[in-house]
């Protein structure tokens, strides 16, 4: 799991971020305070999610994810959040979808259909677009022995179990958040 920017974390925090990225230092620092504010705002979030229709299906397992990272299970919490991901975009996408097969470029080009009208946004619309295909769907050799959690890793069961962190799974809530903002913001 990789950080980003997310819209779900507070600014602080994402300065935080920068200021470590720009002395050098681990971005992950930052873990425990950005674990922390996702913690608070589960929630609310959940409540966001109960109403849109790409998410329904999908509930039951995103309170089983909640319950698990309360319970500091975040290995249950990372395996249930990163399959789920691609799920959400696969529900968002069918609605729309004309291709046919989607694959995960085109799940996450309809994530995130704004991300080339040039138009600021908070969200950072290009870059999360890049961040899940190059992060979240990212490509992995069976050789490197230090895999990150992320999708492809998690669901061929390659990744190490202490990569399925508290930072893993905080990561894979925010990315489920930046989802939601995404696919309201391309409704409107």
């Amino acid at each position: 799991a990789g950080w980003f920017p997310f819209i779900g974390l507070t600014m602080k925090v994402v300065k935080t971020m920068r200021a470590l990225a720009v002395a050098g230092r681990p971005i992950d620092e930052v873990t425990d305070e950005a674990a922390g504010e996702v913690a608070q705002r589960l929630d609310d979030w959940r409540g966001a999610w109960s109403v849109n229709a790409s998410f329904s299906d999908h509930a039951p397992f995103l309170d089983a994810a909640i319950a698990r990272f309360r319970d500091g299970d975040f290995i249950s919490a990372s395996s249930i959040l990163y399959q789920r991901i691609e799920g959400l975009m696969r529900s968002n996408a069918a609605s729309s979808c004309k291709e046919g097969k989607l694959s995960q470029k085109l799940l996450a080009q309809h994530a995130v259909p704004n991300a080339s009208d040039g138009r600021f946004s908070p969200m950072l619309p290009a870059r999360f677009l890049d961040y899940l295909t190059n992060v979240y769907f990212a490509d992995f050799s069976p050789d490197d022995a230090n895999l990150p959690a992320n999708r492809n890793t998690i669901s061929h069961g390659v990744v190490a179990a202490a990569q399925m962190s508290k930072k893993a799974a905080a990561v894979g809530f925010l990315i489920i958040r930046q989802l939601l903002l995404s696919f309201e913001s391309a409704k409107k």
